[in-house]
């Protein structure tokens, strides 16, 4: 299935109904083009799952941990520096651009 501008509205809309209002928690880099967000809200924990994989970029929810390294890498602690505790205000997609863009407070 191929990855276009209407297939990302759709996980725009599902991460929108999700995410928005919660708070970033932990920050995890299990590979050095994957990052693992968990986020808190109300009704629970959910893990934004993102990947910039050149041959398969993804971005969903999952309910899977994936190993880290014991040392974080440079990346990760400076997301965890800055956007720890954060909060999601908003998730969107230019038009029908295969981009999803994450506002947070």
């Amino acid at each position: 299935m191929a990855l276009d501008g209407f297939v990302i509205a759709d996980v725009v809309s599902e991460l929108r109904e999700n995410l928005i209002n919660g708070r970033i928690s932990k920050i995890s880099q299990p590979e050095k083009d994957e990052l693992v967000l968990t986020i808190k809200k109300e009704k629970g924990t959910h893990k934004l799952y993102l990947s910039a994989n050149a041959s398969l970029p993804l971005i969903y929810l999952t309910e899977e941990s994936k190993k880290s390294p014991m040392v974080a890498p440079g990346f990760c602690m400076l997301l965890r520096k800055h956007l720890n505790s954060a909060r999601i205000l908003d998730i969107i997609q230019p038009g029908l651009e295969r981009i999803v863009r994450i506002k947070i407070e």
